[in-house]
């Protein structure tokens, strides 16, 4: 029978599997510290994202909406609330003759009533068709080439249970087309144009829901917020204050300065979890070297009788470095993993936790932390083992043997 040839990479294998609960406490320490930077990193990864699709995703420069209600329309497109407040919709008459106004459309927030509804708690938006250009260019997947009437468009994150239609005051809706994921209320929001925003109402009325929103004729004369885009090379700022001098009972919101308060509240965010990280790292650097000069303590007539057997200093050292490389590696994957079951699934739960623009990254970006991550992990790890290692090449085998007894 052929005899297995004992290896550096044998040894290190055979002395994790004998030293069971070193293995274990030192798996532990590493696969907290693997979690924590996975899971922070993607965090900030995502709030990042969010940022920017914030950024791209607004559309309109100049918001208009009626007195009192800014707080709530941030709500609406930074954390998917569902609200509603009207304004006449002569609104558009008395700013949409303004110079340096490119494109202007409006919106209608319809609140639905949450599950009581609809398959699943949205936030209902009658859009323009025609004039929109701040939906309709984040369709991710056009399922039909118009959005005519009793057809919906549906944000990023609701899921269409048989594939082609969702269920709203009882009535099946067919889904136009879907959106890509923003990190903002879009992605949990309904879009539909105004002939089938009064079919939904009629369906809620025979259902016997009841709303504070007007009659049914007030669709036509009333609208929650109108979008603007303004022309190039014009200043947004001197637009917004004309309207601000030709209406009244307004808030004019500026793009610009709403992207700017979730900058602020990201930057604070991400100082945060770059502190953490910086002393979570500090903190498991001096607890892996304090574990590695322990088990190092413990291993002393071992690492003697090795050296008494003819192994070299270079050799011992290059097991130890095995076996803190591989408990590194396996401690990196175990912390992802676990990250990863509380990251990914829960990521629109987090999102409305924080209360910011929250989008994951795409799996290119997640596979480069994954890798650099495991290549964080270990390189700790082994930074940590070399301590030990030094002190092998320091003493003598009959010392070691001495302090082995």
């Amino acid at each position: 029978m052929r005899e297995r040839k004992i290896t550096i990479w044998n040894l290190a294998v055979m002395n994790l599997r004998k030293k069971t609960c070193q293995t274990i406490a030192t798996l532990a320490v590493i696969t907290i510290f693997a979690a924590s930077v996975f899971g922070g990193g993607i965090l900030f990864l995502s709030l990042e994202n969010g940022l920017n699709s914030v950024k791209e995703r607004l559309g309109a420069d100049i918001i208009l909406v009626p007195e009192d209600t800014e707080e709530e329309m941030k709500a609406i497109l930074l954390q998917g609330n569902t609200s509603y407040f009207y304004m006449s919709k002569d609104m558009i008459d008395k700013v949409q003759k303004i110079e340096g106004i490119d494109e202007i459309t409006y919106q209608y927030f319809f609140a639905s009533a949450g599950s009581a509804c609809c398959d699943m708690p949205v936030e209902i938006i009658g859009f323009e068709p025609d004039t929109d250009f701040v939906i309709q260019p984040w369709i991710q997947e056009k399922l039909k080439e118009k959005i005519a009437d009793d057809s919906v468009v549906v944000g990023g994150d609701i899921q269409v249970s048989n594939g082609h239609s969702i269920r709203i005051y009882n009535q099946e809706y067919e889904v136009a087309a879907k959106m890509d994921k923003t990190g903002t209320g879009m992605d949990q929001t309904v879009f539909v144009n105004m002939n089938t925003l009064k079919h939904m109402r009629q369906a809620a009325t025979k259902q016997g829901f009841r709303f504070l929103s007007g009659e049914e004729e007030d669709l036509d004369k009333q609208i929650s917020a109108v979008m603007i885009r303004v022309s190039d090379k014009q200043n947004i700022s001197r637009i917004a204050m004309e309207i601000k001098q030709k209406t009244k009972n307004v808030e004019v919101m500026i793009s610009e300065k709403i992207v700017s308060s979730v900058s602020d509240s990201l930057s604070f965010i991400a100082t945060v979890v770059k502190y953490v990280l910086f002393v979570l790292i500090a903190m498991v650097l001096a607890a892996l070297s304090v574990i590695y000069i322990l088990q190092m303590g413990q291993r002393k007539k071992e690492i003697a009788l090795l050296r008494m057997m003819g192994m070299s200093k270079s050799k011992i050292g290059r097991m130890l470095v095995t076996e803190a490389m591989l408990q590194g590696i396996l401690g990196a994957a175990l912390g992802i993993m676990i990250a990863s079951v509380f990251v990914f699934p829960f990521n629109v739960y987090i999102g409305d936790m924080i209360g910011q623009p929250y989008v994951q990254p795409g799996s290119l970006t997640t596979l480069l932390y994954i890798l650099g991550t495991i290549v964080l992990v270990t390189g700790a790890s082994l930074i940590s083992v070399s301590f030990s290692v030094a002190q092998i090449y320091k003493k003598e085998t009959y010392q070691t043997m001495r302090e082995g007894e």
